[in-house]
């Protein structure tokens, strides 16, 4: 079910990305609760990591700069503290806009058991869903800053078709199959 690196084991490390409003969130949540409540992993635990609540406690570099250089900066950052709690015996599951291409590859190259999840929603569901005024500001990820929509990712859900249980569901028996023994 997971794998052994040396003295450190790592688990499943998720992450459902997609553009701002897609459903990151809800989608993160509901998944967290169905690990837990199936004990997944070695101490039965998963830990949600939603890179808006890192942002809000100032736990990622370059705070409202959107640039690519920050996004860089800040996948990073989120790599180190992904690998961490990958480390502790918890599956990391992470909400996260994607990031430009070779920041993913970065993350799949450098985290084991690393699955991505990109939620594709079109900008206009997006910008209908926004109830945090997101879409209504400048420098928006998706809106008018670049997103580099992801190819290559694990599994690609629409999310416009699908309710975040249907998709979290989805997500969860991909894992199992993935990852168990």
């Amino acid at each position: 079910m997971f794998m052994d690196i040396g003295k450190i084991s790592y688990m499943p490390a998720i992450f459902v990305i997609g553009r701002p409003s897609s459903g990151k969130s809800s989608v993160t949540s509901l998944l967290v609760d169905k690990f837990n409540k199936q004990k997944f992993s070695p101490i039965g635990r998963a830990a949600l990591i939603d890179a808006d609540h890192l942002a809000e406690f100032s736990l990622m570099p370059d705070k409202g700069d959107f640039s690519i250089n920050a996004r860089t900066n800040r996948a990073k950052h989120l790599l180190k503290i992904v690998s961490w709690i990958s480390s502790t015996g918890l599956v990391p599951v992470v909400a996260a806009i994607g990031q430009p291409s070779k920041v993913r590859t970065l993350w799949k190259e450098s985290i084991p058991n690393y699955f991505e999840v990109y939620l594709n929603v079109d900008l206009k569901t997006c910008t209908d869903r926004d109830y945090k005024g997101t879409y209504k500001l400048n420098n928006v990820i998706g809106k008018d800053l670049p997103f580099e929509e992801p190819r290559t990712s694990d599994l690609i859900l629409n999310a416009c078709k699908y309710s975040a249980e249907e998709i979290s569901t989805s997500i969860y028996s991909q894992i199992i199959k993935r990852f168990s023994s």
